[in-house]
């Protein structure tokens, strides 16, 4: 188990391409993590966002899910609806930083 900043970090997106952008904000998640918290954009509220996913929620959850088992083994990570810009990682009493990109 790498060593460790914070026992919780929260991050989120929409992550309907995995593109570089989305990888590095995971590595740095992990990296800061022992454990971490991803809120991933719901289709309703992506397009009250403005934005078009060409892939559903459930693909998008699996994908991701596919990508951390694959390049974090062994982490402890939850993935949680984003219906908001807070998300769960605001309610969070163990939540400890938050990895955020400038967009």
């Amino acid at each position: 188990m790498p060593d460790t900043k914070y026992a919780e970090v929260a991050t989120g997106g929409t992550f309907d391409q995995l593109h570089a952008g989305h990888r590095r904000l995971l590595e740095e998640s992990f990296e800061l993590g022992t454990e971490v918290v991803i809120g991933l954009t719901s289709d309703e509220f992506a397009r009250k966002e403005g934005k078009a996913p060409k892939r559903s929620y459930r693909q998008r959850e699996a994908q991701l899910n596919a990508y951390i088992r694959t390049n974090f083994p062994g982490r402890r990570y939850s993935i949680a609806k984003l219906d908001d810009f807070f998300g769960p990682g605001i309610a969070s009493r163990k939540g400890e930083a938050l990895v955020a990109s400038p967009e």
